[in-house]
């Protein structure tokens, strides 16, 4: 059993999601979305959505990180 440590980026795209057979916890991908794009593509609003449905889809995660700004 090895934990889990993902990035929302990686989960977005997801039409059904994988289920969670061990501890996961997920980051807001905030410095790759900087890096790549130079600003935050994805509200707040638009954030807690995504968060709601990858956790109602993947499982309860120990932990989701706050979007980073």
């Amino acid at each position: 059993d090895v934990p889990l440590f993902i990035s929302r980026n990686r989960l977005t795209g997801y039409k059904t999601f994988p289920q969670a057979v061990g501890r996961w916890a997920m980051v807001s991908g905030g410095f790759t979305e900087l890096k790549d794009h130079g600003r935050w593509r994805t509200t707040a609003p638009e954030y807690v959505a995504d968060v709601r449905r990858i956790t109602a889809g993947v499982g309860a995660p120990d932990f989701v990180a706050p979007q980073d700004w």
